[in-house]
């Protein structure tokens, strides 16, 4: 019965031991495997321009947001900024065509004349009258 125990022990401390063996080179041959020898690359000094590049991705969010609006309506003549330009307090941003403007003061211009015209017919009235 002792003789069956020994074996069996036996048996199992070898079987640990081939495993511990096998993953041994098996790491070895990972690590190993992946390291390449190092290369070094060369060149004479010179003297130039350093380049320098900055590449970025991403969302630009404005420090300070202003809603923009306007007193008038109608067609703008000149645009002087872009979407997302730096502008700052007192610059001119578009420049409104003024024709329907300058159409609209003339016609309240003549509404006016035409009215001063009215007054006057009913004060000559009323001076005939009196």
């Amino acid at each position: 019965m002792g003789n069956g125990k020994t074996k069996k022990n036996r048996a199992l401390k070898l079987t640990a031991a081939l495993f511990v063996i096998a993953a041994a080179a098996g790491g070895y041959y990972y690590i190993s495997s992946g390291k390449t020898e190092i290369q070094y690359k060369t060149s004479p000094v010179t003297r130039g321009d350093i380049l320098s590049t900055i590449q970025a991705t991403g969302t630009l969010n404005p420090v300070e947001t202003v809603d923009v609006g306007t007193q008038i309506s109608g067609t703008i003549k000149e645009l002087y900024f872009d979407y997302n330009s730096r502008v700052k307090q007192g610059q001119l941003i578009a420049l409104m065509d003024s024709d329907t403007q300058a159409a609209e003061v003339a016609q309240y211009e003549a509404a006016l004349a035409s009215a001063r015209a009215d007054v006057a017919n009913v004060k000559a009235e009323l001076d005939v009258a009196a």
